[in-house]
């Protein structure tokens, strides 16, 4: 089983040191993304924003995420740390290695995001309450998780068959390699799933899926 553990940083400088010691520990590097806010991006963050604004920073911080397959919630948290001025680091661990991920970056300074979001809403942050990118209001984890099986087939809402369940994490559902096109591991974000049956449906049609694969 593989899962993404992340940690999320004040100063890149923490972040960098807490990468340096997992590749000592014996992590790749291909393992590991480090990401901060886009230095190249035109997007500036207003002083007295309430909030990261995703329209006025198309292709940035949200598009950079994109890949991770975070729920909606944990990626909006994300970016506004990073428009904030954090570092995200962030390792695909398998499952040996997962407890090692987790010690070292809480070694190097991980802080509470949860909990630092808790003051960003008293200084007027809308939080997750607010709306997704989409325009659509942002919802809960999707509570279908606990109907997946290993073996399912997962289809897409226009009716093509991506893969078949390998494994399922807290937030995303991990594709088998040998049912894959590409003979790769791929993930699915547990909030793209539309309704379980005798296979996993999912709210995303297969160009869109596989776009960002």
């Amino acid at each position: 089983m593989t899962e993404i553990i992340t940690g999320f940083y004040d100063n890149r400088s923490d972040a960098q040191a807490a990468l340096e010691q997992l590749l000592a520990a014996g992590f790749a590097r291909d393992q590991i993304t480090l990401n901060a806010k886009d230095e190249n991006s035109d997007y500036v963050r207003e002083e007295d924003a309430a909030s990261y604004d995703h329209q006025r920073d198309e292709g940035g911080i949200w598009a950079m995420l994109k890949h991770f397959f975070f729920p909606d919630e944990r990626r909006y948290l994300y970016s506004e740390g990073l428009s904030r001025g954090g570092t995200l680091l962030t390792v695909e661990a398998e499952s040996h290695q997962i407890e090692t991920a987790r010690m070292i970056m809480e070694e190097y300074g991980s802080i509470d995001l949860p909990a630092r979001a808790e003051t960003w809403r008293q200084s007027g942050w809308p939080g997750f309450g607010a709306t997704a990118p989409d325009g659509a209001l942002l919802s809960p984890e999707h509570s279908a998780g606990g109907d997946i099986r290993e073996n399912m087939e997962v289809i897409t809402s226009d009716g093509v068959r991506i893969g078949t369940v390998d494994d399922l994490g807290d937030d995303q559902i991990r594709l088998a390699k040998n049912t894959s096109p590409d003979g790769v591991h791929h993930f699915v974000p547990l909030d793209w799933v539309d309704h379980v049956d005798e296979q996993v449906h999912l709210k995303r049609k297969a160009p869109e899926v596989q776009a960002v694969w």
